[in-house]
């Protein structure tokens, strides 16, 4: 199903209407990383999408999917320091809509946030680096 089909609206509708009746615009989510590592974000629920919040001290560039989704996208992540790659500065709280969240339907249960720092590249330019990823429960 396509991120925005009538089915994927649908779902974000009663995700929104389940944080709506919780009497908070926030619901903060479970968070495991692969590694058990500390996760670079924090994430919880909004009426709106999933709040992502840069819990370290350089700019992120991120993306995110819905998990079983992840498992067959092939992306390139983004290797531009410029503001369209690095979005999420070191403390900044960014809203992430259900229908830019690759793969989401209503059915999803768990996605997974990918972020990566953007670094000067030995040769000249940039390359991605410092990949992280955390699981999210929904």
């Amino acid at each position: 199903m396509h991120p925005a089909s009538p089915g994927s609206r649908a779902g974000a509708w009663m995700v929104a209407a389940a944080l709506a009746a919780c009497g908070t615009d926030e619901t903060p989510l479970a968070v495991t990383t692969p590694d058990g590592a500390a996760a670079r974000v924090a994430v919880s629920g909004v009426a709106a999408g999933l709040r992502l919040t840069n819990t370290g001290t350089s700019a992120l560039a991120y993306l995110v999917f819905e998990r079983n989704f992840a498992a067959l996208a092939l992306f390139a992540p983004c290797t531009d320091p410029g503001p369209s790659c690095v979005r999420l500065a070191p403390g900044q709280t960014v809203t992430v809509p259900f229908r830019e969240i690759g793969g989401y339907t209503s059915a999803a249960r768990e996605v997974i946030v990918y972020t990566w720092h953007v670094l000067p590249a030995p040769g000249g330019g940039y390359r991605a680096a410092d990949f992280s990823s955390v699981v999210v429960r929904l």
